[in-house]
């Protein structure tokens, strides 16, 4: 069973029925989706899909694209999200309520995947102490963001990525809507950021922030967090 061929023709024939509301099941060739699908091997069962809904993160859609039909995980490592959504979330959260955000950008690598790991944000008071390495959502020169808290100088909150290497956001308290709580990662997998070791690895990251511009080019490649 170990080279399959499959004819785009009965592919075909299969996104038809799809299209009329049925369910398919299908042996598909190739081994792009190993190890989650063994091509020649697995039965994968596939229902419809509407046409105008917004896809799940990360699942699985049969579609065409250049004349063959295919199943692929669905790729959200590009995400465009409008300062609006930004902004709503930031009304949310000054009502008291805790939102979940999927940000895109690399600014918070290596301790968050943008456009992967899905975040849970809590509102945070108005005044106050915040925790030290404490992840605030703040706006900033008209953005809304999630960066790594780093100290005070004066009535200033001073806030640094963990992908960034030197630009520093100074924030006024007041400006300070939320805190990071949680870091969902699609294994299943959270992160409680506010546990004292996860706290102390953010330190230690900031510590050698020199050592940035070397490190994170490596620790890309090698997909590591």
């Amino acid at each position: 069973m170990r080279k399959i061929t499959v004819s785009n023709d009965f592919l075909a024939e299969a996104a038809e029925a799809l299209r009329q509301g049925q369910t398919v099941k299908l042996l598909i060739g190739g081994q792009s989706m190993y190890p989650f699908i063994r091509g020649g091997i697995d039965l994968v069962e596939v229902v419809p899909c509407p046409p105008d809904e917004e896809l799940p993160a990360w699942c699985c859609p049969f579609y065409q694209w250049e004349g063959r039909y295919m199943i692929h995980i669905v790729n959200m490592r590009k995400i465009t999200v409008s300062n609006d959504f930004f902004a709503e979330a930031a009304e949310a959260l000054r009502q008291g309520q805790t939102v979940k955000l999927l940000i895109g950008g690399q600014s918070m690598y290596p301790f968050i995947r943008g456009g992967i790991d899905l975040v849970e944000v809590v509102p945070c008071p108005p005044d106050g102490e915040l925790p030290a390495w404490c992840c605030p959502f703040y706006q900033w020169e008209g953005r809304y963001m999630i960066h790594r808290y780093i100290g005070r100088e004066g009535d200033d909150c001073l806030m640094l990525g963990d992908g960034n290497v030197a630009r520093i956001e100074r924030v006024k308290r007041k400006d300070i809507i939320g805190v990071l709580q949680t870091i969902c990662r699609p294994d299943g997998t959270t992160q409680d950021c506010r546990d004292a070791r996860w706290l102390k690895k953010a330190e230690w990251w900031y510590r050698l922030r020199f050592l940035r511009r070397w490190l994170l080019p490596v620790f890309k490649a090698l997909h590591l967090r």
